[in-house]
Formats: structure tokens, C-alpha cells, sequence
């Protein structure tokens, strides 16, 4: 199951936007006014969507400036530079591209984009669908065996159990090969504002995580922000129920992370019944970024992480 993360510095050239950016730069992404923005769109109102379970296909289309025309901002851009075109989405529940359970990159892929798809239990190498079972340990190289550029613009994550530790295995230290433009996550919208606390991938027992249909899956909105903010992103977006949206910092002006405050309505919304108390207790933990960079079954002599 382990395959140690093969680790490189990323090339100045990898790099979609520059480390520093001041309030000049109209090529910095204004997040604040971009979240304003997009709550005005008819898209937004009507959450329009073609293919994704929710409206991420319309956070996407205005993020990236998909058919899309350029709103005004007075500092920076409302558009994200979508470099190289190209993204990687996994969990992908069918083997066509258009996932019964909702894909976020075919409407993508029908403009024009490429990239690559992964799933535990699916394949179809006619659309680049892969079957892996992507771990902290092994994602990046994965991507790399299996041609994501180093560039990748979008990665959307959706695996209802070790998301917050594929996300930091993409990401989680400077010797990273990858660091998309954009990044989504599936959040676990049971838990309220100001808990931080994510799924273990392998129990306390030893028991390897399955989704019982219960409330103990993913991790909460808190602990991917404490993450996405510890390792250089920033939330700019909740679809409500589904996804948390991140925007690397560095493409942010000023480096500020816009103000989440406006998403307290998306979280502690109780949708699953309760796991049992067993369940909870081998299965769940709190979240601290400081403390916890790999997942707790890396201290195990097992497991190469």
C-alpha cells in the first residue's frame, strides 16, 4: 500500500504565479472581491451545473474565467490564470466520464481541458480513468507515473474518508512536486464552525477505514482550513454539503486569505446518522496542524511514510 512520496523541488518554472505580489499586480487574484463577485452571478443563483453533483462546474467556470467575460476589479484580477489546462479528480465513482455521483472536470474536459482520473474500484484508460488506491504516501508519485504535470491547474479531491491527508500529501512540504492552482475537498458538514477534526485512514485497532453511512467520514470545514492555511492555501469557496474550494496563496493578493466568516451557514448541518461510539473513537480525531503532519498510522514500523 506504501510507496514513499518521491520528493523534488519543484522547478521556478513549475510555478503558475509568483511568490510575492503587492496590491498593483493586476495579476493577482482578488478572493475577497471575487467571493462578492460570484454571489452575484446568475450562475450562482441558479447553481447552475452540467455535470458535477453540485454548482462546483460554476465555481470553476468563474474561478477560471471559463466562457466567461472579465468582471471589473479595482485591485488585481477576479480570474485565476488556468496555466497549463489541465487537472486530476479522484474519487470517480463509473467508468464513464461522466460519474453517476457527479464529476468536477468533464464539463472541464468538454472545454477544452485534459487531465487524469483515479478511483480504487474503477478503470478505463479510454478517458485516462486509473484504478489506484491513492495514500499519503504514494500520490505523488502516482501523478507522476501517470503523466500529471507538474502545473496542474485543478485537483479535485472527493473520497469521503483520508481526504485531508491525500491533500496533505500533495502538498505538505517544500520538496512537493505538485501545488495546483485550485484544489477542492469534500468536507464533512456534520461538524460545526470551529471543530477541527478529520478521520483516521486506519483505525486505532488496526482496521482500515470503510464509510458505515454514518456521520464519521472526511474531515470538517476547520481542519481543511487550519491545513489548507498551514501549507500555503486558502479557502475562497463552500458548495454547501460537498466541496471545500482552495486558491494557493501565493496567487492571492497580498497573500491575504480572504474572510470565511459568509460560510458559517455551510457547516454543522447534521446529515448522517451517528456512528456508535466505537466507531468514533477508533475512526475520528482532532486536528492540529502543527502537530499532526502525517497521518497517526505513519508512526507504525509498517508503514513507510
Amino acid at each position: 500500500m506504501c510507496i514513499a512520496i518521491l520528493g523534488a523541488a519543484m522547478s521556478v518554472s513549475a510555478i503558475s504565479f509568483r511568490t510575492e505580489k503587492t496590491s498593483s499586480d493586476d495579476r493577482c487574484f482578488n478572493a475577497q472581491d471575487w467571493i462578492s463577485h460570484f454571489r452575484q452571478t446568475d450562475d450562482f443563483k441558479s447553481e447552475w451545473r452540467s455535470h458535477s453533483q453540485g454548482y462546483q462546474d460554476s465555481v470553476l467556470k468563474h474561478l477560471f474565467g471559463v466562457d466567461t467575460p472579465m468582471p471589473n476589479s479595482t485591485v488585481g484580477s477576479l480570474f485565476i490564470d488556468s496555466g497549463s489546462r489541465s487537472f486530476a479528480e479522484f474519487g470517480f465513482s463509473a467508468n464513464e466520464r461522466t460519474a453517476k455521483s457527479g464529476s468536477n472536470t468533464a464539463w472541464l474536459f468538454e472545454q477544452g481541458w485534459d487531465g487524469k482520473l483515479f478511483d480504487i474500484s474503477h478503470e478505463n484508460e479510454a478517458i485516462s480513468l486509473f484504478k489506484h488506491q491513492m495514500t499519503f504516501e504514494n500520490i505523488q508519485s502516482v501523478f507522476q507515473q501517470r503523466g500529471v504535470p507538474q502545473d496542474v491547474s485543478y485537483v479535485s479531491i472527493d473520497v469521503s474518508s483520508c481526504d485531508l491527508w491525500l491533500f496533505l500529501g500533495l502538498v505538505r512540504s517544500t520538496q512537493s512536486q505538485y501545488l495546483p492552482s485550485v484544489i477542492s475537498i469534500e468536507y464533512n458538514m456534520n461538524h460545526n464552525w470551529g471543530v477541527s477534526k478529520t478521520n483516521r485512514c486506519i483505525g486505532q485497532d488496526g482496521e482500515m477505514y470503510r464509510w458505515r453511512g454514518d456521520d464519521v467520514y472526511g474531515a470538517s470545514f476547520e481542519a481543511i482550513r487550519l491545513a489548507a492555511e498551514a501549507n500555503g492555501y486558502c479557502v475562497v469557496w463552500v458548495v454547501h454539503r460537498l466541496d471545500v474550494f482552495l486558491v494557493r496563496k501565493d496567487a492571492i493578493c497580498l497573500n491575504v486569505c480572504p474572510d470565511v466568516d459568509s460560510f458559517r451557514d455551510d457547516v454543522g448541518h447534521p446529515m448522517h446518522e451517528e456512528a456508535s461510539d466505537a466507531v468514533r473513537t477508533n475512526f475520528e480525531m482532532e486536528y492540529d496542524p502543527q502537530t499532526h503532519l502525517q497521518p497517526p498510522y505513519c508512526s507504525l514500523p509498517t508503514y513507510n511514510c
